[in-house]
């Protein structure tokens, strides 16, 4: 896939002035965001990144430090994740309690199966598009189960049954409306 360079996100440009590292960094397939909310968590990084020299980087020594280097950091950061795998990244920043995140592409999120099971995702037989993910309500009521999801009607397919039930007309009154 690719390894570019690291791509700044407007999230990421908007709270820089806090934060650093904060971004979205390249992978080997894909894209892991990481962001260090505190001097604890560079340190765990930079162990996760076996790189103990940026933990003593006096240009990183505090957050203000990386901040006003966030480039340095962020060119650091990228060499190692772009050598990785998103899942193997996320997986030896997690052991390091990194807070970070896989970016996932939409077929990703599409079948990831605890979407699935929390009832977030649904797939559904569609009559037109086949066989379709869709969204689920993510409200949940106590001893409530989830409404079951049903394919969108046609375009003016249940018109005359909603003028009958609603408007109470008759099928003479209808034929006039609806031909």
């Amino acid at each position: 896939m690719r390894a570019g360079p690291t791509r700044r996100r407007a999230t990421a440009i908007a709270t820089a002035a806090s934060e650093a590292p904060y971004n979205v960094y390249p992978t080997s397939d894909g894209w892991i965001a990481i962001i260090c909310v505190g001097d604890p968590y560079w340190r765990n990084l930079c162990a996760a990144m076996g790189n103990p020299d940026a933990a003593a980087d006096p240009r990183f020594a505090s957050l203000k430090d990386r901040v006003a280097s966030m480039d340095a950091v962020d060119e650091i950061v990228s060499d190692r994740t772009r050598r990785q795998i998103k899942q193997g990244a996320f997986e030896i920043l997690m052991q390091q309690h990194v807070s970070c995140a896989p970016v996932r592409d939409l077929t990703e999120v599409m079948n990831d199966p605890n979407m699935h099971a929390r009832g977030s995702l649904q797939w559904q037989d569609h009559p037109e598009l086949g066989r379709i993910v869709v969204p689920h309500s993510p409200l949940r009521f106590a001893g409530l189960p989830l409404t079951a999801l049903i394919p969108s009607r046609k375009l003016g397919e249940n018109t005359q049954a909603v003028l009958a039930e609603r408007l109470g007309w008759s099928e003479d009154e209808l034929s006039k409306v609806t031909g």
